[in-house]
């Protein structure tokens, strides 16, 4: 996990930037990074290899899977972080799953990751970040019928789609106007084995 800090004049915080021309000391907010870990990243390519020599049976992506299936423990740990609105804990509970999991079904984790980083974009006013980020994970989530693994896909995808046409309504000059209490949450009925 990285951070990268921006300074905001006028916000209290106990981390300072010197401002490029002026030289003072200027409050900064610290912001994380979305980026994968270096684990995740050496998965990823030792999948990409190993779908290079064997093809998609190689790497697992022709397993057999269902939405009747019970999902790992992290899955309902990253859906209860993303109704708390902890939208980067959510991501790298997800994203932990994705990777591991090849199968199609990884389209769900990853729909549901981006939307919630789409709600993260939103805090910050990212109008741009906002609106790709809830697209991309509404389009992921578009492959799996009314309900997978427990979760309500149609009403996530019915009310992401939601936000994002008020954020798109509201623009990026208003986009601040958004009210961040009403962001919806993952209904879903948790699973056991």
């Amino acid at each position: 996990m990285r951070r990268f800090c921006a300074a905001l004049p006028g916000l209290i915080s106990n981390v300072y930037a010197t401002h490029p021309a002026t030289g003072y000391l200027l409050p900064s907010i610290c912001d994380i990074e979305y980026s994968m870990s270096r684990e995740s990243v050496e998965k990823m390519r030792k999948s990409a290899r190993l779908r290079k020599q064997g093809g998609p049976q190689a790497t697992g992506e022709m397993e057999p899977w269902s939405c009747d299936e019970v999902p790992p423990d992290l899955f309902y740990e990253g859906l209860e972080q993303f109704n708390r609105g902890e939208y980067f804990e959510q991501h790298e509970s997800l994203e932990e799953i994705w990777i591991a999991d090849q199968r199609p079904l990884r389209r769900l984790y990853q729909g549901i990751l981006k939307i919630g980083v789409g709600f993260y974009k939103l805090r910050l006013g990212n109008y741009r970040g906002t609106v790709n980020h809830i697209a991309g994970g509404i389009a992921y989530l578009e492959h799996f019928d009314g309900n997978c693994l427990g979760v309500e896909v149609a009403r996530l995808i019915r009310e992401a789609r939601e936000v994002r046409d008020r954020v798109v309504e509201l623009g990026p000059e208003r986009i601040q106007e958004f009210d961040l209490g009403t962001l919806p949450k993952v209904w879903y009925q948790r699973r056991k084995s």
